[in-house]
């Protein structure tokens, strides 16, 4: 009986280098490939080439004027599978494009501290935050394909062991904010499991990149009060 014989070792075949992961946040922050986007060189596959580079960086300004800090700015793809029966974008993917920002946001605005300190706030093993309320003010349906971004800011001032967490979603197809959001964010200690005052090096980073009463105000005038 003839043997099947194997001559590529499956196991030993080394990825190419497109399957290689990238490091966790640094595909999805602007502050690193709005310089790229600009350029008449753009290298990303054609799959994500969807809209010029102009309206790109006309989107991510839109969100920087109402004060959101450009390198906290989470970009989301609209996949088909987020629609549902009605042909639009369904209410929880809003939601969950929400978590996946803030923990960016939480991720970019702790990058000066320690490594052990990072953890804390990133994993939950200190003092970190957590997720008491979120609501939801839909302005506009969503629908594929399209790219959303996600600005995220806590508003000042900042009570002591809690911040209103605001958020805009802004589609690039419609250029247009289609949900505004405010989320309760409560300074929580994971290790004995009870809410505390909001750290000191955690005050400072979130007041650096706070939003103001007045940059409020416009977002307001332009996503419609809550």
């Amino acid at each position: 009986m003839a043997t099947l014989r194997r001559t590529v070792p499956l196991l030993r075949t080394a990825l190419p280098p497109l399957l290689v992961p990238a490091p966790l946040g640094t595909c999805r922050a602007f502050s690193t490939t709005s310089t790229a986007l600009k350029s008449n060189d753009d290298a990303r596959p054609a799959s994500s080439q969807l809209f010029p580079a102009s309206k790109i960086a006309s989107s991510i300004s839109k969100l920087t004027s109402q004060g959101f800090d450009e390198s906290t700015i989470w970009e989301q793809r609209v996949v088909w599978g987020d629609h549902d029966a009605f042909g639009h974008v369904n209410n929880v993917n809003y939601v969950r494009w929400l978590e996946s920002s803030r923990m960016f946001f939480v991720e970019k605005v702790s990058e000066g501290f320690t490594r052990e300190r990072k953890e804390d706030i990133i994993r939950g093993k200190g003092k970190s935050i957590i997720l008491a309320k979120i609501d939801v003010k839909y302005i506009r349906p969503v629908t594929y394909p399209d790219v959303v971004l996600v600005g995220q800011a806590a508003e000042l001032p900042l009570q002591k062991d809690r911040f209103n967490m605001r958020a805009v979603i802004y589609s690039v197809k419609q250029q247009a904010v289609v949900a505004v959001s405010n989320q309760d964010c409560v300074s929580y200690d994971y290790r004995s499991l009870k809410k505390c005052d909001i750290p000191a090096d955690l005050r400072i980073a979130l007041e650096k990149t706070g939003i103001s009463a007045s940059q409020l105000e416009q977002q307001q005038q332009q996503g419609g009060k809550k």
